[in-house]
């Protein structure tokens, strides 16, 4: 008698609760699967940013070595345009990798937890928790483990927008400087002079934005994830 109540089918209201279990673990596994979509997606997209600047790198310098046989005064706009391309791409870049660690923060914190109280299993989706613990315990030199974290890493990669916009900034000012104001203004008149300076100092202007975006930005796990009893660091190794 007493197998046959412990093998008793669940009652309604049980079954109820165990379908209404089953939708809702259903809409989370639905949902965490289109957010890793978005992930990859936005990091796609970051990528195809990353690989636009490194082929423009390469056409701007064919490009100004083919206008300074053949067409010489249209140097100083090229080179005026070039930073305002490329912070724009590296504002694009940063916002995207912003986009990603938001959706992180919301797996990490909201879904899991849920997924995890419905499956009463605490180790479900741990990768992110195991890669953390392990990197704290992989030792590495000081100067290795700088370079490793998230923000260093993310430095590393701007530096892809910022060192062109900042190297065609100096050609420009070297030219001048080679040039001389007189013959400058003789090329291109006066009206002309006082536009490239007005666009060199936008430039400089975007090109410090950028850099104290990504100074005042840049550590995104420890703004946005904000991890609990981990190290934050260890999530860029």
């Amino acid at each position: 008698m007493d197998k046959f109540i412990g093998n008793s089918p669940p009652s309604p209201a049980e079954t109820s609760e165990q379908l209404l279990v089953q939708d809702r673990l259903n809409a989370y596994l639905a949902e965490y699967k289109s957010l890793r979509s978005e992930i990859e997606w936005l990091i796609r997209d970051a990528t195809q940013y990353q690989n636009f600047a490194i082929a423009l790198i390469g056409a701007v310098i064919t490009a100004i070595a083919l206008v300074f046989d053949k067409a010489p005064t249209i140097i100083l706009p090229i080179l005026l345009v070039v930073p305002f391309i490329f912070c724009l791409l590296g504002f694009l870049f940063f916002r995207q990798h912003e986009e990603v660690y938001v959706i992180a923060a919301y797996l990490r914190e909201y879904l899991r937890p849920q997924v995890r109280l419905l499956t009463k299993d605490n180790n479900l989706w741990g990768w992110e928790e195991f890669k953390a613990r392990r990197s704290i315990i992989i030792p590495k030199a000081v100067f290795f483990k700088t370079l490793s974290t998230s923000k260093m890493i993310l430095a590393l990669r701007m530096l892809l927008f910022i060192i062109p916009s900042i190297f065609s900034l100096l050609t420009f000012t070297s030219y001048i400087a080679h040039k001389g104001i007189p013959q400058l203004v003789s090329a291109y008149g006066v009206s002309n002079i006082v536009l490239f300076i007005i666009g060199f100092s936008f430039d400089v202007l975007i090109i410090l934005l950028l850099i104290a975006h990504l100074l005042a930005q840049g550590d995104l796990p420890s703004r946005i994830l904000r991890l609990e009893g981990l190290d934050v660091e260890s999530e860029g190794k």
